[in-house]
């Protein structure tokens, strides 16, 4: 019972110093009396609870994943042509068929589309394998497919240099693929593949979250080492000075107000996007928060200043 006060009582200090880091400039006075490890602790736990948050609004994309890994042997399965047999001897290929052999996307959408899990549009090719062991690949665009298997190589695109590669045959063993082979094979893989299924989206959501949260904290730590620098110059220029390390301890606290509303807009797919946005919005949170520091001060200066003397004493 202890145990769940103390927490709850952190947890209300953390929403209280948020709601506060949000609405009052003011309030910036009592974070900077306070040790920095204090505003550490409130930055890392923030983006614990972002990432939780941005992690959950995720996981209904998975889904379609998760079940197109569940439908994919008896899709392969449909996918793989009854006539189709290709021999891999010594790392050449050789097949049963006519040449070129085309294996469409359309012939996939068919199978996989009452899945909804094509996402990718892929409208400049029609293919996704072709089969031409009289090729030397030098034609290999004029296929506009995926891939082309050729009598010693398969070709493929290469994303590093937009053009595409020969991978060569010749580690791969001996072997005989048709629809007998591919079914035993598929049979084989069901246990691990239904296992695979339902653990996707937990790893995957697990993944991503933590993904998230190293990434967003180490990016935006990395980030204030620059910006409090503007930070500090901004101060000399409001004649409120304070040391580096107090203006990346009221950084770490603003750096919460954009990224909540940023992912606000994203969520809204209302997406700002043009050069140095967060910077622009920092530096306007810096001056509003600087500026009423600089009034409190003041303030407090005349208030406990004392009036002179309006008559003489007495002698």
């Amino acid at each position: 019972m202890f145990k769940d006060n103390k927490l709850m009582n952190k947890l209300a200090t953390f929403f209280y110093v948020l709601k506060k880091t949000f609405t009052t400039p003011a309030y910036y006075s009592d974070i900077l009396k306070a040790p920095f490890s204090f505003s550490l602790k409130f930055f890392y736990f923030f983006f614990f609870l972002y990432s939780l948050v941005a992690t959950v609004f995720l996981i209904p994309k998975l889904t379609p994943l998760k079940k197109l890994v569940s439908v994919l042997p008896s899709r392969l399965e449909q996918a793989y042509p009854l006539e189709l047999e290709v021999k891999f001897t010594k790392g050449e290929v050789t097949t049963n068929v006519a040449e070129p052999y085309y294996l469409p996307l359309k012939g996939m959408e068919k199978i996989f589309s009452g899945d909804k899990v094509l996402g990718a549009q892929t409208p400049n090719m029609e293919n996704l394998l072709v089969i031409d062991t009289a090729s030397s690949g030098e034609d290999f665009q004029k296929y506009r497919t995926f891939a082309l298997l050729t009598k010693k190589n398969i070709i493929v695109y290469d994303d590093d240099t937009g053009g595409y590669k020969a991978v060569p045959l010749k580690d791969i063993p001996d072997v005989t693929i048709n629809r007998q082979f591919v079914n035993n094979t598929l049979q084989q893989l069901n246990p691990v593949i239904s296992k695979v299924a339902n653990y996707l989206v937990p790893v995957l959501s697990l993944g991503i979250f933590l993904g998230l949260f190293l990434f967003l904290s180490s990016s935006k730590l990395f980030y204030l080492l620059f910006f409090s620098l503007i930070a500090l110059l901004l101060g000399k220029i409001l004649s409120f000075p304070l040391s580096y390390k107090k203006h990346y301890q009221m950084s770490i606290h603003l750096i919460t107000i954009p990224t909540i509303l940023f992912g606000i807009l994203s969520l809204l797919k209302l997406n700002l996007s043009f050069p140095f946005l967060q910077t622009i919005v920092m530096i306007i949170l810096t001056f509003i928060v600087l500026n009423t520091l600089k009034s409190k001060k003041s303030a407090k200066v005349n208030q406990t200043a004392k009036p002179p003397p309006t008559t003489l004493p007495h002698q």
